[in-house]
């Protein structure tokens, strides 16, 4: 799981490994509104305060790896995280 909390994703620094067949979760414990972009992937979503997103890493990436997101709301302020995928 992922936090995103005011300008930070809190465990993304990197995340701690998930497997491929895993679902991700990013919450939203902030106060404003967050997006969580992987620009490599084509994926761009919002996550309201208090709302979470479920993210499927085998059918966004198809393969293990180190994936790098931001928030495009706040990457002026350095909002980015990197999720890191193993195989299953």
């Amino acid at each position: 799981m992922v936090t995103a909390i005011d300008y930070h994703f809190h465990d993304a620094h990197p995340s701690l490994p998930i497997a491929l067949d895993r679902m991700v979760e990013v919450n939203n414990q902030g106060s404003n509104i967050h997006n969580v972009t992987f620009e490599g992937a084509g994926y761009d979503e919002n996550v309201r305060p208090g709302k979470r997103l479920v993210i499927d890493p085998q059918e966004l990436f198809g393969e293990p790896g180190r994936y790098p997101f931001v928030c495009r709301f706040h990457a002026d302020r350095g909002m980015s995280g990197v999720l890191v995928v193993v195989p299953t």
